[in-house]
C-alpha cells in the first residue's frame, strides 16, 4: 500500500523520521555541514597518504641515481687505481738496480781515471728521471752523465736553429788534455772523442762481475749502452754513459746573456733566482755536433 507523506515531510531523512529526530530546516543544515566535514576529514586523511607515496618514490629514485653514480664513479676509482699501481716501481727492484747502476758507475770511472789520460778528472753528474725522482713503470733504464770540465772555449753556432755548436779550445799556458782531439782551427773532434770513451768502458765492464752486454753504436747517438741482466730477478737493465763537457759560465753562448724570458709569466723575482742558479756552468753533448745544453749543472742538484 502507498503511503502519502505530507508535503512537510517530503525530503527528511528517512532515519531521522524513525529515530523521531528533529526535521527543522536548521536540523537538515546541520547534517549537511556535517557531511561536508566528514568528507573534507576524510579527504585531509587521505592526502598525508597520497603525499608520502610520492616522497616515497622520489626518494628511492634519487637512491638509485646516487647509486649510478656511485658505481660509476667506483668504476672510474677502481681504472685509476689500477693505473697508478702499474706506474708505480718497486722499491725493492728500484733498489736492487739502483745499486748495480751505481757499483757499475764507480768502477767504470776509476777505470777511466786509472787508464785514460784526458778522463783523469772525469766525474758523475747526478741527473735524469732516476735521480729526479720520476721514473715509472720499471726502474729498467738509467743516464750517467760523464763530464770533463773545461775553463776557456770558444763557442760558435753551428746551424740557424741555436741547437748545434762548435766547441774550440781558447789558448791555454799548459797542455790540456783534449788536446789530442783538437783540429787545426781548435775546434774539438767530437766523434774521435767519442769513440776512444767508448773504447775505454768496454775495457771497464769486461772485468766486472755482471752479465753486461754492450750495444751497437746508434747513428748520431753520444751513449755508450749497456745491457746488464740481474742475478736475482733475471731481468735486464739499460744503462746509457753519456759523455759531456762543463763550461765555465764566462763561455756560455750569446742567447743566454738574456736568461729564460720568464720574467713575464714568473716574474722578474723568479728570473733573479733562477738566474743565480745557472751562474755555475753548462754540458755539451758530445755529439757528431757539439750540442749545447741551455740547463746548468746547478739545476739537477
Amino acid at each position: 500500500m502507498r503511503t502519502h507523506l505530507p508535503e512537510k515531510v517530503r525530503g527528511t531523512n528517512l532515519r531521522d523520521i524513525k529515530s523521531g529526530g528533529d526535521t527543522s530546516p536548521r536540523r537538515r543544515h546541520e547534517s549537511a555541514i556535517k557531511t561536508d566535514s566528514s568528507d573534507a576529514s576524510d579527504a585531509q586523511d587521505a592526502s598525508p597518504a597520497v603525499s608520502a607515496h610520492s616522497t616515497d618514490r622520489q626518494k628511492k629514485s634519487a637512491e638509485q641515481t646516487a647509486m649510478r653514480g656511485l658505481r660509476v664513479d667506483d668504476t672510474l676509482g677502481k681504472v685509476l687505481k689500477a693505473t697508478i699501481d702499474k706506474l708505480k716501481i718497486n722499491k725493492n727492484e728500484q733498489s736492487n738496480a739502483s745499486s748495480h747502476v751505481n757499483d757499475i758507475t764507480d768502477k767504470v770511472i776509476a777505470h777511466l781515471k786509472r787508464n785514460t789520460t784526458w778522463c783523469e778528472e772525469i766525474e758523475r753528474l747526478r741527473t735524469g728521471s732516476y735521480y729526479e725522482n720520476v721514473k715509472i713503470c720499471e726502474p729498467d733504464e738509467f743516464d750517467v752523465m760523464m763530464t770533463i770540465p773545461v775553463e776557456r772555449v770558444d763557442i760558435q753556432e753551428f746551424d740557424e736553429a741555436g741547437a748545434f755548436y762548435s766547441i774550440a779550445l781558447k789558448r791555454h799556458t799548459k797542455r790540456h788534455p783534449l788536446d789530442r782531439f783538437l783540429n787545426e782551427d781548435k775546434t774539438i773532434q767530437a766523434s774521435e772523442m767519442l769513440s776512444e770513451f767508448r773504447d775505454a768502458v768496454k775495457k771497464a765492464v769486461e772485468k766486472l762481475p755482471y752479465q753486461i752486454e754492450m750495444q751497437r753504436k746508434k747513428p748520431k747517438c753520444p751513449a755508450v749502452t749497456l745491457k746488464v741482466k740481474m742475478e736475482e730477478n733475471g731481468k735486464t737493465i739499460s744503462v746509457d754513459f753519456v759523455l759531456g763537457l762543463k763550461v765555465h759560465r764566462a763561455s756560455w753562448p750569446d742567447f743566454t746573456k738574456d736568461g729564460f724570458k720568464i720574467e713575464n709569466w714568473l716574474g722578474k723575482k723568479e728570473k733573479k733566482y733562477y738566474a743565480c742558479k745557472m751562474n755555475q756552468s753548462f754540458l755539451n753533448i758530445t755529439k757528431l755536433k757539439w750540442s749545447v745544453t741551455r740547463t746548468s749543472q746547478a739545476l739537477y742538484k
